[in-house]
């Protein structure tokens, strides 16, 4: 079986070679728009939380949350 540790994105395609299969992937986080590794360049170059979000995500409304 595949976990986490082995197959770090959902993006991804299985190729299949008899009785072998290969997974060619690619991106690493969750799939849902954040690109993990962008993210993590914008926040070394002192970017905060709220601006990264922002980026990402623009037009969306961040309030907090109780």
């Amino acid at each position: 079986a595949l976990g986490t540790s082995e197959l770090r994105s959902t993006a991804f395609t299985a190729l299949r070679a008899g009785t072998k299969f290969r997974f060619d992937g690619r991106g690493w986080g969750h799939g849902v728009g954040l690109c993990q590794w962008g993210a993590e360049g914008f926040a070394r170059r002192g970017e905060n939380a709220l601006a990264i979000v922002r980026h990402y995500y623009p037009g969306v409304e961040i309030e907090r949350y109780r």
